[in-house]
């Protein structure tokens, strides 16, 4: 088997996989609690060298077709896999992290907010000129939030010139 995936993975240059099945006479022969631990270990296995959760997942639906384990053993295995992938999905955050984190979302929302208010003072009230855009691009996104608003009653320029002046130093 080693020899094979050696000249797949030379030929191809793709990692390889390989299974190895035991076929037994008896009919009625259902894997114990040891193919359970085999079947986690291999999960992991293929994780840490680096398989995605597709492949693992497609490798495992494989061998549940060929090899199904009792009632008991495989939703014991199911709940050990979600866990396994939950614990190596969550790495620590440091605070740090967490707040440049938190004003990272803040200013993209600052930035989407902004950009959909210009649009929509340009479709509502026609353009809107360079000086009232630099107001607006130095507002708070509470502020952003309220001309969102207040937007939607504007007729005209003089509507959004006065907004400014009651909102702004």
């Amino acid at each position: 088997m080693y020899v094979y995936n050696s000249r797949l993975f030379n030929k191809y240059d793709r990692r390889v996989a390989s299974i190895a099945i035991l076929g037994d006479e008896q009919r009625n022969w259902r894997p114990n609690s040891y193919e359970s631990v085999w079947k986690m270990t291999l999960a992991r296995r293929l994780f840490e060298r680096g398989y995605t959760r597709e492949d693992v997942i497609g490798l495992l639906r494989f061998i549940d077709w060929v090899m199904r384990l009792p009632e008991g053993l495989e939703r014991d295995f199911r709940e050990e896999f979600k866990l396994y992938q939950e614990e190596n999905r969550m790495r620590y955050v440091t605070s740090f992290e967490r707040l440049a984190k938190e004003e990272g979302k803040e200013e993209g929302s600052r930035e989407a907010t902004l950009t959909l208010i210009l649009r929509q003072l340009t479709r509502r009230i026609g353009a809107v000129d360079s000086q009232a855009q630099e107001k607006i691009r130095q507002l708070s996104l509470e502020h952003l939030e309220s001309l969102a608003e207040a937007l939607l009653d504007f007729t005209g320029t003089a509507d959004l010139s006065d907004w400014l002046n009651n909102h702004t130093n």
